[in-house]
């Protein structure tokens, strides 16, 4: 999949999925790579995770790439053609599951 830019003009929402409710939204939100304080801004309601409720989004222009099958920090290195140490600062995480979204 081809890495996408998300739209820096336009507020995007997110709606929680079942699984989600297992993190705490710290946890979540290192997903998306996203300041608590900026999130909270824009929902001071959320207290926790419930399926079905819809997130307002802080705006990012940054790009992403959703994980795959099969692929690792080192191979998005490569893909991508940088550091896979920056990779894992910039996404504040070590591990990768299938449909996460990473910044590059």
């Amino acid at each position: 999949m081809e890495i996408k830019l998300f739209d820096n003009n336009k507020e995007w929402y997110y709606k929680i999925k079942l699984c989600d409710e297992k993190l705490t939204i710290n946890k979540f939100l290192q997903k998306f790579n996203f300041d608590i304080d900026e999130f909270n801004a824009l929902n001071p309601d959320m207290k926790k995770l419930q399926a079905g409720k819809i997130l307002k989004m802080p705006k990012s222009s940054q790009y992403f790439h959703i994980v795959q099958p099969l692929e690792t920090y080192s191979s998005l290195s490569l893909k991508y053609n940088i550091p896979e140490s920056k990779l894992k600062e910039i996404n504040k995480t070590n591990v990768l599951f299938i449909g996460q979204k990473i910044f590059i």
